[in-house]
């Protein structure tokens, strides 16, 4: 596909692909799709960081249930409660804090 844009058009694109971290052509097409789709505009960038922060989220919650399962298999060896599972109950506790947090910030956003 091509279209044609003066200097001052091109660069405002331009600028606005880089706001959103996109290439030329990726924030082009996306803009063009949206505005097929009669969306008020593409996904924006605090999505994208919210989107990242939530990837970030999940990712430490599954480490957090990796631990966990460590610390049930020495409670079955030993018969005893590790020390360390107040340090994992407290990063679980953050952890759900975390993605609680990005679930209101993204509530917030499609307002």
């Amino acid at each position: 596909m091509r279209f044609r844009v003066n200097q001052a058009e091109e660069a405002e694109i331009v600028g606005a692909a880089k706001r959103q971290g996109l290439a030329y052509g990726a924030f082009v097409a996306q803009a063009a799709v949206a505005a097929a789709r009669d969306e008020s505009r593409p996904v924006d960038s605090v999505l994208r960081e919210l989107h990242s922060d939530l990837n970030a989220a999940t990712r430490a919650a599954n480490r957090i249930g990796v631990n966990f399962n460590q610390v049930v298999r020495e409670m079955h060896a030993t018969g005893q409660i590790p020390g360390s599972m107040e340090r994992y109950a407290e990063m679980c506790i953050r952890a759900v804090r975390r993605v609680d947090d990005i679930a209101v910030r993204i509530g917030r956003r499609l307002r």
